[in-house]
């Protein structure tokens, strides 16, 4: 069986955030847009039996990093979205509403299999549904997402390396290895871990953030 998994979120809020100057129907509609055209391109190409949708929820992570019994006082994804204005918080409030709107409509009207659960994000999903599909190799599973975190299950490691995955960026249609997403995360401004790429292996992707 060969599986095209999406992790929908993350285009459709790329997407969103890319063109956050119009008002929030045309952002909205450029995000379902673009999301749709992404997986039309995929299954073009790679003609799956199934085709996976994947949707965030709220992390267990924000939960827990929020908690006294977190190890880190660094919130998790702490930064991001402080400085929206009042107004801009409304937008993307309804931006969320219409998001859920359309994992509905694929969930009720298409046969595509949409994955969301209540404190996991769409990679834990992702990861899940490879370590049960793809831990026998016999299911093929093409991953769509431009996470980098999903590296974690193509890197080699105890029964952690399935050859039958492989991932690709939503945008750019590049596949993502492990080596080009360690290159890239070391490129990445906001990292500010200094050290040799040599000793880099794929746990560094436990704590790289």
């Amino acid at each position: 069986m060969k599986y095209l998994t999406f992790d929908i979120s993350n285009v459709l809020y790329r997407t969103f955030f890319a063109n956050k100057q119009h008002d929030v129907d045309t952002s909205t509609g450029l995000a379902h847009h673009t999301a749709l055209m992404s997986m039309n391109k995929f299954f073009k190409k790679f003609r799956p039996d199934k085709v996976v949708m994947t949707f965030d929820r709220h992390s267990w992570r924000k939960t827990y990093t929020a908690s006294e019994e977190a190890l880190t006082a660094k919130k998790y994804k702490g930064n991001r979205r402080l400085k929206m204005t009042p107004k801009e918080q409304e937008k993307f409030d309804r931006f969320k509403e219409h998001i859920n709107e359309f994992e509905e409509l694929m969930r009720v009207n298409t046969s595509v299999i949409c994955l969301g659960r209540d404190e996991l994000e769409a990679d834990d999903l992702i990861a899940g549904f490879s370590e049960a599909y793809g831990e026998d190799g016999e299911d093929e599973i093409i991953v769509v997402s431009r996470d980098r975190d999903l590296a974690q299950i193509l890197g080699k490691g105890k029964d952690r390396f399935f050859p039958n995955i492989i991932q690709f960026d939503p945008f750019t249609g590049k596949e993502i290895t492990i080596e080009s997403a360690i290159r890239d995360c070391l490129k990445d401004k906001n990292n500010k871990i200094n050290i040799p790429p040599e000793m880099i292996n794929v746990d560094f992707f436990l704590w790289c953030k």
